[in-house]
This record gives structure tokens, sequence and C-alpha cells, in this order.
């Protein structure tokens, strides 16, 4: 799963350490905690577009594929929003 730094909005202490990390900081001294945001884009663009194709199968070709494109670019568009909202920590980076 791909993660990207998630900058903090106000100082906070880590988890893990207890150690105080300042606002705009993405990783915690003491430790090495990181504060990310998952990142599920490719994924999920991919199966909503799946899920597309199988519920426009009835359509015409070119409808049908273009109706699974638009599903997976919102589906995606969808998931990523939702995970930009719930930052979290992690021990180690992977």
């Amino acid at each position: 799963m791909n993660y990207d730094y998630y900058p903090l909005q106000h100082d906070a202490d880590c988890p893990f350490c207890t150690t105080e990390v300042p606002a705009g900081a993405s990783v915690c001294t003491g430790c090495g905690g990181v504060f990310v945001v998952k990142r599920r884009i490719k994924r999920m663009a991919f199966g909503f577009f799946i899920v597309g194709l199988f519920v426009g199968h009835n359509l015409a070709l070119e409808s049908g594929l273009l109706f699974a494109l638009a599903l997976g670019a919102l589906g995606a568009w969808g998931v990523n929003w939702s995970d930009a909202r719930r930052p979290f920590w992690l021990r180690i980076e992977p």
C-alpha cells in the first residue's frame, strides 16, 4: 500500500515515544514514527472500472466503456478523498 507524508496541523505528541512533534512536521525525531495518509487510487480505480464494465454490459460498447471509465474515476476520487481525511501514525515507514 502506498503512503504519503501528511504534515501535522498543530503541535502533537508522538503516540509511540511521546516526543513533541512540531506543526508542519510528519516524522518523529525520537523514534522515527511517520504521520501518513493511505493512497489506494490505482487499485480502487481498476476495481470501480471492472464494476462499471459489469454494470454497463448491456449498453453499447462505446457507452459501456465511457460509463466504466467515469465510474472508475469517480470511485477512485471518492476513496482518495475519504483516505485523505484520516491520516494516522506508522511505527516504521514501509
